[in-house]
């Protein structure tokens, strides 16, 4: 009978190099692939992984704001830690209640920390399974080489994962990378400020808004207009609150101790129109009062949306109201149609200010009041209503020039969480007194407040016009 060799696709013997190799490329392949995981991180919702990499950096991905990235350990494994989700009516909880924020951060400490921990033992089980897989490539028959490959596989991954843990430096993000540099600040900002802090402001802001009313029950002694006119009507003019969310605890108590009617907001409520960034508008919900909105290049349509989700605000998109007797027009930025945070060329301006005259002539009457974002739009609509209010540039100014009255709010939020890193620019709002002349409601005076330090005080300016002189 004739003997047929049979050729095995596989050597008999594969040196024991050549199998810890294989078992530690299957781990890299099945950490590659399956190496993620989700977690719920109080109101969040994060992935975690790790790949192979040339250096130890840490990835963390905010989308749509922005990546930050720091070289954090000695290893050469990337982590990477993206926020796929925030529960936005969890976090508002936590916000609102002041109790938790002590142990909030102890809180999601130990959730990240359980997080990892489950983490790393799905890596080791990926690593024992990918390393059995590599042996399996060489050796198809099951053995005891599959049980050495899959302990060798997890033996090294682990030791990657000490000297990870022994050589990991948080403290490298004080001075990280960033895709998406535009953003960077504003995300470190809301990273590294503390809830503490933010309730201290808000606290101080209202003492301030306190005071402030003390003074101006002395200043009205003085009569410098007719402030017992029939049918005054008291408006604030707040804009460019970027976030602060002390601003908007400063805009609510002024608007309560000075009794105003209407609040009119110039935009820049936000810094990047984010679904993030709406939880903070939410503190807009206990308003009492009308509060008219005309979004800003830093806004976009889902801030714009997520106004007109709260019960006192209208949100004016080239449109105009009538609120106690008085007609306001407001025309938005046109970048806040996009998430594009950057605002019209220069060259538009003229265009868009053509744009808005044509608008306004095609209504029956002239408005009492204008509204809109971008000042230098403003400065070419003089003529076109008796006031106009505006914002942008965050300079506190009021000026009266052929018969128009123009009213930067300036900042209301003092330039936002920037503030919080030490920008100095001040909380300012415009307090405006309106009353029935003719058809029309006049502008008889306005008080301009400045806070340029929550430790020093304020300053306040009255501004009386002729129309009430």
């Amino acid at each position: 009978m004739k003997t047929v060799e049979i050729k095995r696709p596989y050597p008999a013997k594969v040196s024991a190099l050549a199998l810890y190799i294989s078992a530690i490329m299957g781990a890299l392949i099945f950490i590659s692939i399956l190496g993620q995981q989700s977690f719920r991180v109080e109101a969040l919702r994060v992935r975690i992984g790790i790949q192979p990499a040339v250096s130890g950096y840490t990835t963390v991905d905010i989308p749509p704001l922005a990546t930050i990235m720091a070289k954090t350990h000695a290893t050469p494994i990337r982590i990477f830690i993206r926020l796929d989700r925030i529960d936005l009516q969890s976090a508002q909880k936590m916000m609102d209640n002041k109790q938790e924020h002590t142990g909030l951060m102890q809180k999601i400490t130990g959730s990240f920390r359980t997080a990892a921990i489950l983490f790393g033992l799905k890596i080791l089980f990926l690593s024992a399974a990918g390393g059995a897989f590599g042996v399996f490539l060489w050796q198809r028959n099951i053995d005891l080489r599959h049980l050495q490959g899959a302990l060798a596989a997890s033996l090294t991954i682990g030791l990657f994962f000490l000297g990870t843990y022994t050589t990991y430096d948080i403290n490298k993000f004080k001075n990280p990378e960033f895709d998406g540099l535009k953003v960077a600040p504003w995300v470190i900002s809301m990273a590294g400020q503390s809830l503490g802090k933010i309730d201290t402001l808000n606290n101080k802001m209202e003492t301030i808004a306190d005071n402030v009313s003390q003074l101006f029950n002395q200043i009205d002694e003085l009569q410098t207009y007719d402030q017992d006119k029939e049918g005054l009507v008291k408006v604030l003019h707040v804009s460019d609150i970027h976030n602060n969310p002390a601003a908007l605890t400063y805009i609510q108590r002024i608007a309560g101790v000075f009794k105003v009617d209407l609040i009119i907001d110039t935009g820049d409520i936000t810094d990047y129109g984010t679904p993030l960034e709406g939880l903070l508008l939410e503190r807009l919900a206990g308003l009492k009062v009308p509060y008219l909105y005309i979004p800003g290049n830093h806004d976009s349509p889902e801030t714009a949306n997520k106004m007109k989700s709260i019960p006192e605000v209208t949100v004016l998109n080239g449109s105009t109201v009538t609120v106690k007797n008085m007609r306001i027009a407001g025309f938005p930025d046109p970048s806040s149609d996009t998430s594009d945070i950057e605002p019209p060329p220069l060259n538009m301006i003229p265009h868009l200010a053509g744009e808005i005259e044509k608008a306004l002539l095609a209504q029956p009457d002239k408005p009492d009041i204008l509204a809109l974002h971008n000042h230098r739009i403003a400065q070419l609509l003089i003529g076109k209503a008796p006031v106009i209010l505006y914002g942008h540039d965050h300079r506190l100014a009021v000026k009266e020039i052929s018969e128009t009255i123009l009213i930067d709010a300036g900042s209301s939020g003092a330039a936002g969480l920037r503030r919080l890193q030490g920008d100095r620019t001040p909380y300012t709002v415009v307090l405006q007194y309106y009353a029935p002349e003719g058809r029309q409601m006049k502008l008889l005076a306005a008080d301009t407040i400045t806070v340029k330090n929550l430790d020093s005080g304020f300053q306040v300016e009255r501004h009386i016009f002729k129309a009430s002189r």
